[in-house]
């Protein structure tokens, strides 16, 4: 009997590891899933509203984010957003459902060198004056109307605006510059 409840034991051992692993697996992709559902967009601002609280900041589309002053980002998140409102060129932005914007983001500019097939889930997009190859993911839900901007930008050597996320250098929005 002692030589099964050493088996059984150890058995129950393995499959509580293995749950264990598995949870945790499964709570790491949906905490990667909530925080990709939500893009980055790219966004002018309008004004800026200081107070003891935080930012108030109101963007030409008409959307406003909070910035609060307890974010341990703050500073930087209001050095971007100031930047976009003095030289009037967008900024990446994401705004949570509570209209706190999470996070911000550089923008860039520059012309589509190339747009290419790289397989069933994504599209490269290579800039002329950027080094590596940029990825617009086909799940994205606006695939559609960024690439259509991106073949604009090819088709009619326009300059276009854009926001990647690194490391794999993803698109989230871009932007054709108008008066180009």
């Amino acid at each position: 009997m002692p030589f099964l409840d050493r088996h059984l034991a150890a058995a129950l051992a393995a499959l509580g590891l293995a749950t264990s692993i598995a949870l945790a697996g499964w709570d790491m992709k949906k905490r990667d899933q909530q925080t990709h559902s939500v893009f980055l967009r790219l966004l002018v601002v309008k004004s800026i509203q200081e107070n003891t609280a935080g930012a108030q900041i109101m963007f030409q589309t008409g959307q406003k984010g909070g910035l609060s002053r307890n974010r341990r980002e703050y500073q930087f998140n209001l050095t971007q957003v100031q930047r976009s409102l003095e030289h009037q060129h967008p900024v990446g932005v994401r705004i949570d459902g509570a209209g706190e914007i999470g996070e911000t983001a550089r923008a860039d500019n520059d012309y589509v060198a190339f747009l290419g097939e790289e397989n069933e889930s994504r599209v490269k997009v290579g800039f002329q004056g950027h080094d590596g190859i940029a990825y617009l993911e086909r799940q994205h839900p606006r695939f559609d109307s960024i690439k259509r901007d991106l073949n604009r930008s090819l088709i009619e050597k326009k300059r276009i605006w854009f926001v990647w996320r690194s490391p794999r250098l993803t698109l989230e929005d871009v932007m054709i510059v108008d008066g180009d």
